[in-house]
Order: C-alpha cells, then structure tokens, then sequence
C-alpha cells in the first residue's frame, strides 16, 4: 500500500499522525494511543486499540484533523469527552 498523503505534527507535546491512501485515512495521536480511521468502511475512533469502534460523524480527514488540531490547542492535552462530542456531532445535550 502506497502512501498517497502522510504528515506528522507535534502539537501541544502529542504528536498527530495523518496519512491517506488508497484504502482510506488514519489519524493517529500519540502517546494517547488514539487512532481515528475510515477503513472498515465507515468513521470511527478508537481508543488504546481494544477493538471497540466509536462511529465519527465526520468522513473527511481534514476536518477531522482540524477538529483535533483546535481541540489540542484549545484544551493543551486530549479531553476525551469534549473530544467525541465533537466528533459524533455532540448528541447529547447538558
């Protein structure tokens, strides 16, 4: 598999892996061990890899990666619930 797009960037001491290909995208954010990624055909998020897929609004590397970027700055380290609100298109109102 050939990497069309891939990047790394270090924001806030995480650093965010971005690549595309083929198959589709990953973003991964470390050392967090989140992975956001499309290639079991639809987006979603995984936390530490245990297999449990959390469906992402979002199917657009982009703006996930925007919405990650924005959030790190914002917050200065992952905030996991404001995190998924964002991405699943905060369904759940306080």
């Amino acid at each position: 598999m050939k990497n069309i797009n891939s990047k790394i960037m270090t924001i806030e001491d995480k650093n965010v892996y971005f690549r595309e290909s083929y198959r589709g995208w990953a973003i991964v954010i470390m050392p967090d061990d989140i992975r956001l990624d499309n290639f079991h055909g639809f987006p979603h998020i995984h936390f530490k890899a245990n297999g449990i897929h959390i469906p992402v609004l979002y199917d657009d590397a982009n703006i996930v990666f925007f919405i990650i970027q924005h959030h790190l700055r914002k917050y200065q380290k992952i905030n996991k619930l404001i995190l998924i609100k964002k991405l699943i298109g905060d369904v759940y109102h306080d």
